[in-house]
């Protein structure tokens, strides 16, 4: 099974995009890295998220965030 994927893209050519699974992101960074889920992405939590942070507990959202605006 899957793991989640990462979308990005780069800023010379922002209309390409690109697509890894998280264990391979991961892997390129040489550690765990933490995954937020959308009822879980609190800026206060991701900003202050460092490499060895112990696991942290979080209130669920009731709702999912609203997607960025274009």
């Amino acid at each position: 099974m899957a793991g989640p994927a990462v979308v990005a893209s780069g800023t010379a050519h922002p209309r390409i995009e690109y697509e890894a699974e998280w264990g391979d992101v991961a892997a390129l960074a040489g550690q765990a890295l933490p995954w937020w889920p959308d009822l879980l992405r609190l800026p206060h939590l991701i900003r202050g998220w460092k490499p060895g942070a112990q696991p942290a507990v979080a209130p669920v959202r009731r709702t999912a965030p609203a997607p960025p605006r274009s």
